[in-house]
């Protein structure tokens, strides 16, 4: 039988004599308060604003409609899921669930809740399994959570993200366990965590097979692991990846690159870290802020020690990170109807390592990046849901004008992607709003992107030519409040 063994300099990481914690650690309390603050722009403002969010939850009310045989959805639409395609399951699975016993956009609250709590717990995992307790680099990815991709409404791809930290926490607790370990269980967890991974989102699950992929063919010296156990554990997510992609369901379109000014500026730009902001002079100060935080922490990081001398399976994080940074570079905007690509992997970048950084400081460098980490928390807080109230006060007349449209209506949006900003946000939060005018009013909305998309829950029911009844675009007032436009075609 293998051996599982490691010698004894790297048998027990979180007690590594050459890279003490004690100083750079917060307490588990500390970090769980600052994460539960993480869901007030959640629940406080009346509306929660998201790019594909609302879409996402009028589609899983339509799935949910095209049940009923007598339903007006049916002449246009047809039910697209099944356990052999991903279809974002993880989050159209609490969606419509959550959905059937209290209000829909309630229920995507709670599942933005699940997603934002499920994130604080993987990275107090993650940050634990490496370290052996919640250091300065661990509660500084508490600003990961509040992002772009959150605003963006990619429930799914987010919710899917915390699988992957936890995978990680597991294969370096694999690399350095005692030796009369032995157990498979936690070959048995990285398996699970894998089709989790995929089932919630197909491209979280390929960062899965990418991650565990690497680790079972890094050169290691002195780290001992069932070579086989651990390929085993990729083979049920890999096969149904490539039945998958086989079936060609990402969608038209190859591949596409953008410019490398547009790519070094994204990378460097921190882009995920944008959330519900507007280009305003606190955002550029806060943003400059993080960047420094990052930087400080990983050059720290980097002059604790010499690589060469860094235990294997922290030498292996620093090189994946390393590798995936670089990759970004050479990485496709979008392939078929995927998109953005490269900028998904740069945020799992920072998703992986700022957990795993032991970042040694001094007593008094540790109180100024906490200061700093909580500055930069409370201004993600502040600012995300000041934002959102305001947006809610404003969307509340929307929806007043949209009661305009009779119950059953067939409606097509006439809203350009290009103009879907509310108050100079960097996220489009208004692009799905007819989505959820037609839940509201009960109609029919004939030209979303969603079902256009070959591996979406719903798709065009085929032959059904689309004659809308109203068309729907969202322009300025005079006094520059957002107007909802109603326009009857026939």
């Amino acid at each position: 039988m293998p051996s599982t063994i490691v010698p004894s300099r790297v048998a027990s990481p979180p007690h590594e004599a050459s890279r003490p914690t004690d100083s750079g650690s917060v307490s588990a309390v500390s970090f769980w308060i600052c994460g539960l603050l993480l869901l007030v722009p959640i629940w406080v403002p009346t509306y929660l604003p998201s790019e594909d969010g609302l879409g996402h939850m009028y589609w899983a009310e339509v799935y949910r409609a095209l049940g009923n045989p007598d339903s007006l959805y049916g002449a246009f639409f047809i039910r697209h899921v099944s356990l052999g395609a991903p279809h974002q399951l993880l989050q159209f699975v609490l969606q419509y669930g959550l959905a059937a016993v209290i209000d829909a956009h309630v229920a995507q609250q709670v599942v933005v809740s699940i997603v934002v709590l499920s994130w604080v717990g993987a990275i107090h995992y993650l940050s634990r399994a490496v370290n052996g307790a919640i250091t300065l680099g661990g509660f500084a990815a508490l600003l990961l959570v509040l992002n772009c991709w959150l605003y963006n409404g990619f429930f799914a791809f987010l919710g899917a993200m915390p699988f992957v930290l936890v995978t990680l926490g597991l294969l370096y607790q694999l690399g350095t366990r005692p030796p009369d370990d032995d157990s498979i269980r936690p070959y048995l967890a990285i398996a699970v965590f894998g089709l989790a991974a995929y089932y919630a989102h197909f491209f979280v699950g390929a960062l899965f097979l990418m991650l565990v992929g690497a680790w079972l063919i890094y050169p290691w010296r002195t780290v001992r692991f069932h070579r086989a156990y651990l390929a085993a554990t990729m083979l049920p997510t890999a096969i149904q990846a490539v039945w998958y992609l086989g079936r060609g369901t990402l969608g038209s379109g190859g591949m596409q690159w953008e410019s490398p000014i547009r790519i070094a500026a994204r990378f460097f730009g921190l882009a995920f870290f944008r959330g519900f902001a507007a280009p305003t002079p606190s955002f550029w100060m806060a943003l400059s802020v993080f960047a420094i935080l990052l930087a400080c922490l990983c050059w720290n990081e980097l002059r604790a020690a010499p690589f060469r001398d860094l235990p294997e399976p922290r030498r292996f994080i620093l090189a994946f990170s390393g590798i995936l940074a670089v990759g970004y570079f050479f990485i496709p905007l979008s392939i078929g109807e995927t998109t953005p690509v490269h900028g998904r992997v740069n945020f799992a970048m920072w998703a992986w390592l700022l957990p795993t950084l032991a970042v040694p400081v001094s007593a008094r460098g540790r109180k100024m990046i906490v200061a700093v980490v909580g500055l930069l928390l409370a201004w993600q807080i502040v600012t995300f849901t000041n934002r959102s109230i305001h947006f809610s006060r404003e969307y509340a007349e929307v929806l007043r004008q949209a009661e305009a449209i009779p119950a059953g209506a067939t409606l097509q949006s006439s809203l350009l992607y290009g103009n879907a900003r509310y108050d100079g946000s960097f996220v489009r939060v208004l692009a799905d709003v007819p989505e959820d005018i037609a839940f509201r009013r009960q109609a029919v909305l004939l030209s979303s992107f969603f079902p256009s998309t070959p591996y979406y829950w719903v798709l065009p029911k085929p032959g059904v030519a689309p004659h809308p009844e109203y068309r729907l675009d969202l322009q300025r007032g005079a006094a520059g409040e957002m107007k909802l436009v109603i326009d009857r075609v026939r």
